[in-house]
């Protein structure tokens, strides 16, 4: 269950199909305007692990890809091993470069104490992509999508700082999937 993995989104999903979430279209009973296989997508699962067993219940950790449903997955095991299973809890260890033990609940913040928890965007636990060329740069901030090699990070990352020819961070940029050819800015600073 690693490696590329098509998946079909589940129904209750906030995937948007002109501009109304699947899960509305469920709630409320419509037809979709198209096919649910036809809105598959690639994901990669760089890890995929039975930590532990009791009885019937299991916990399983994995590494993966922006935009994979971890239901569908725990169906596809399931599947699989001729069974039935239920995700009942998910924990999100890390996102984005950030992790758990880097969080703080939010009934801990104060006014007065905010910015001890605040992290500078060039702080952020993510890999730097050092543009050197001034046009590449001002391409990405006015969105253009820019060619890359493949991957720039092992193992291929979405997220990662924007950095100019004088070391400056001015965004994060993110490389596409499946393939990871392409890149664009999601932020600006």
């Amino acid at each position: 269950l690693t490696g590329e993995v098509k998946q079909i989104p589940p129904l209750y999903s906030a995937i948007k199909l002109p501009g109304k979430p699947l899960y509305r279209y469920a709630r409320q009973g419509l037809a979709l305007p198209v096919a649910l296989q036809d809105l598959a997508r690639t994901v990669h699962v760089f890890n995929f692990t039975l930590l532990n067993m009791h009885e019937s219940q299991a916990v399983l950790q994995l590494t993966c890809s922006r935009g994979t449903y971890v239901r569908s997955l725990i169906s596809n095991l399931a599947h699989r091993l001729n069974s039935l299973a239920t995700m009942t809890a998910l924990v999100r260890e890390a996102s984005a470069g950030l992790s758990r033990s880097c969080s703080v609940a939010l009934d801990m913040l104060t006014r007065q104490n905010i910015n001890a928890y605040l992290i500078p965007i060039a702080h952020l636990p993510l890999p730097q992509l050092h543009l050197a060329d001034t046009v590449s740069c001002v391409r990405l901030q006015h969105g253009q999508i820019l060619p890359c090699p493949t991957p720039l990070f092992t193992p291929p990352r979405t997220n990662f700082l924007l950095t100019d020819q004088t070391g400056e961070v001015f965004g994060i940029g993110i490389q596409h999937p499946p393939d990871y050819t392409t890149l664009h800015m999601t932020r600006a600073l």
